[in-house]
């Protein structure tokens, strides 16, 4: 509860008041970030676990897997707000001129290089677990919550002065998971907002985010139970990652195909200006072939090696996997209709076409 209300302020009016508090809750865990990596590297059988993660050591056969690049795929499309609405969600309160393209290959290469440095703050400290308890680093590493809440704060009792490095670790996450839910929370509010502009038009910015904010509490409130991780555990795997991979993948059908490259193309130019053929053809082959064969392949692939969904030792039931296959069609069946119905995509397309977020400029990013 008290986490909600902390987004209900941060959000209280719109994004003037979230894009002021987020550069506390995303500069801030950098910092702390770096601090565990020059304290990583520095401790004694750090190489070990970077050897793990860079080196010989590594278990370079679960590229073989399929799992293994789903979770690569969506793990990325995730912390780049890909095929979530996240980054067309802030990005249309931009002005129209604004250079996108710039900020788009600040935000893919910080988030590279933000990846790279967290992998060796986990691993080199994994490493002086693995030292002092005489424990191969493969018997310590573990994925997801595990990671989070049991093998890395295990490593950081390991060092000198421990709670000083657990309060700073649960406070990185804390700051991650406020900028990550920010951003979710923002996304529902401006679709409420453009899907009944007129409903909402008497009502303020405030009053939106409140009921947004209320009926996101309600629904979390599963998740604090007992059973909650679990739970977690079922929508992560099957809206989380099948679901962002079927999303993207009809994302860039729809824009390479349906609404078309050169159109897709020509608005980019309006907004920046002229761009030379090699740059359309680049991104004309990239959206119509590449992006979409990747991905249908990475689909079809992981639903051909699907294993029972397990947590831990803990097996799902059938009804459980039932259950986590209708979230993952009710992520995706909303935005059938219209690829299936030329007509419909083309008359939203321009109905889209004239939303703003600017007084003075035209916005057509919203497709």
């Amino acid at each position: 509860m008290i986490s909600w209300i902390f987004i209900l302020i941060a959000l209280s009016r719109g994004i003037k008041s979230s894009g002021k508090i987020v550069y506390i809750t995303t500069i801030t865990p950098y910092i702390i970030l770096l601090v565990f990596v020059v304290r990583g590297v520095t401790l004694p059988g750090a190489n070990k676990g970077l050897s793990f993660l860079f080196g010989k050591a590594s278990k370079w056969e679960k590229l073989a897997e399929a799992d293994t690049w789903r979770a690569a795929a969506t793990q990325i499309m995730f912390s780049l707000s890909v095929a979530t609405g996240g980054l067309t969600t802030l990005s249309s309160y931009n002005k129209f001129n604004h250079n996108c393209l710039r900020d788009i290959c600040i935000v893919a290469v910080v988030n590279a290089i933000t990846s790279v440095l967290g992998g060796i703050a986990v691993f080199s400290i994994l490493g002086h677990l693995a030292k002092n308890t005489n424990q191969e680093i493969q018997d310590l590493i573990e994925s997801g919550f595990s990671l989070a809440f049991v093998a890395f704060p295990t490593a950081l009792a390991q060092l000198p002065a421990p709670p000083v490095w657990a309060v700073l670790f649960f406070l990185m996450l804390c700051f991650l998971g406020f900028s990550s839910q920010f951003t979710a929370t923002e996304i529902i509010c401006t679709a409420v907002k453009d899907a009944f502009p007129e409903a909402v038009k008497h009502v303020s910015a405030f009053e939106v985010t409140s009921l947004v904010v209320l009926t996101f509490f309600l629904l979390t409130l599963q998740l604090i139970n007992p059973s909650g991780v679990y739970w977690i555990h079922l929508m992560d795997s099957f809206a989380s990652n099948w679901g962002l991979l079927a999303i993207g993948l009809i994302e860039v059908v729809s824009i390479g195909w349906i609404y078309g490259a050169d159109k897709f193309l020509n608005d980019i130019e309006q907004m920046l200006g002229e761009k030379s053929d090699n740059f359309k053809t680049f991104w004309r082959i990239m959206w119509k072939f590449v992006c979409p064969i990747v991905m249908s392949v990475l689909l079809i692939w992981s639903v051909v090696s699907i294993k029972r969904l397990k947590y831990g030792e803990y097996v799902y039931p059938g009804w459980a996997n039932f259950i986590g296959w209708a979230i993952f069609v009710s992520a995706i069946v909303w935005i059938l209709p219209p690829i299936f119905d030329r007509k419909l995509v083309w008359r939203r397309v321009e109905i889209k076409s004239m939303s703003t977020r600017s007084k003075d400029d035209k916005l057509i990013t919203y497709i």
